[in-house]
């Protein structure tokens, strides 16, 4: 399935950072991985149809992302959140 890579700027809140990657789910497809390049964010999608349920993100500590009632894990990662290095967590309502 093609996929679509799209940078964002690594000084967004997370509440910015959330509206952005669910702007890009309506317009490009589903969230598949979040990651970093430089001082910015990175977000791939799958070329598709919009998802049914949008993404919701998380910051979180330690190694592994908690598991979320009613959620699947999307992505998680390295990412930036206000410039800061933080762990992000994509999570998709199921």
């Amino acid at each position: 399935m093609p996929s679509k890579t799209v940078e964002t700027d690594g000084n967004q809140s997370l509440a910015e950072l959330q509206t952005a990657v669910q702007q890009q789910e309506e317009i490009f497809g589903p969230l598949t991985a979040l990651g970093l390049q430089g001082p910015n964010n990175t977000m791939t999608f799958d070329i598709g149809p919009a998802p049914a349920n949008l993404t919701v993100l998380e910051t979180y500590d330690g190694d592994a992302p908690p598991a979320k009632d009613g959620h699947d894990v999307v992505s998680a990662g390295g990412c930036l959140v206000e410039g800061r290095p933080a762990n992000l967590v994509a999570y998709r309502p199921n």
